[in-house]
């Protein structure tokens, strides 16, 4: 079980997710007024992936990470992940599809909750490689 050291940090890591999720929405909410919003309905940056169920099953294996974690810089980079996917999740039911507006040098137009899902991805990895190369 959970110290109550790791109970209480787990809550303040908590606030990382739903403080994605509340960025992420109000970025959505504006970027029409100052950018051109492109319907995704795909996963990060147009990638075909047309199953909610699926993505959905993908938002619970993390939420699930989340639980499980005891290392604390691998708890704020899941929380990045999984704010950034419900956010993405919560466009896709209420809109029927992620909104992106960020367009960058060609690279496929994407949102605040990609970016930082590809943060925490690449953080873990970058973790999970100096810790098997130490």
């Amino acid at each position: 079980m959970f110290s109550q050291a790791q109970i209480i940090y787990k809550l303040q890591v908590a606030s990382i997710v739903l403080a994605t999720i509340l960025i992420d929405q109000i970025s959505k909410y504006f970027a029409p007024s100052f950018f051109s919003v492109v319907c995704n309905f795909g996963i990060a940056f147009g990638i075909s992936f047309g199953n909610t169920f699926l993505y959905l099953l993908i938002l619970v294996l993390v939420l699930y990470l989340f639980a499980i974690e005891k290392k604390r810089v691998n708890l704020i980079f899941i929380s990045m992940i999984l704010g950034g996917g419900i956010s993405n999740f919560i466009d896709r039911v209420a809109k029927g599809c992620v909104r992106d507006f960020i367009s960058v040098f060609g690279f496929p137009t994407f949102n605040l909750a990609d970016a930082l899902i590809s943060l925490g991805v690449l953080s873990l990895i970058l973790v999970y490689f100096k810790k098997n190369n130490a």
